[in-house]
Order: C-alpha cells, then sequence, then structure tokens
C-alpha cells in the first residue's frame, strides 16, 4: 500500500511540477511512517503519518492539502 500510495503522489507531484526531482525510498517502511518530505536548502517535512490512525486511511494526506505544502516549502 505504501509504495503504491508513494508513486501516486510521485506521479501528481510531476504532473504539476515537471522540473521536480522526486525520490521514493522503495525499502519497507516502519510501520505507519508514511512521511512526504521536500529537501532544498533544508529539509521540511510536509506531511507525516506517524501518529495517525486507526482508521488506516488517516495514514495517508489528502493530494490536495499535500500540493499546497509542497508550495509554501517551494516559494
Amino acid at each position: 500500500v505504501f509504495k503504491r500510495k508513494a508513486l501516486e503522489f510521485q506521479e501528481h507531484f510531476l504532473q504539476l511540477f515537471s522540473d521536480l526531482v522526486v525520490e521514493i525510498n522503495l525499502s519497507a517502511p516502519r510501520r505507519g511512517a508514511f512521511e512526504i518530505m521536500v529537501t532544498n536548502s533544508r529539509e521540511t517535512v510536509l506531511w507525516s503519518g506517524l501518529k495517525l490512525g486507526p482508521p488506516r486511511r488517516l495514514k495517508f494526506p489528502d493530494p490536495i492539502s499535500l500540493v499546497e505544502a509542497l508550495k509554501v516549502a517551494l516559494a
């Protein structure tokens, strides 16, 4: 589930920001450790599901709010 969601977010980001470099850690994450970070001049956590859930659906971010957070981090 985590890998599929990560690939979905990667595709979504690249549609909106074509020059963005997206790296996905394909190793198995710690249970409930889905995080999205931006690294430019510093590392910024856009979203973390570490302390969310159950239910499991709360461990994954909303793509629209994630894009807004990305815009702020890149500004």
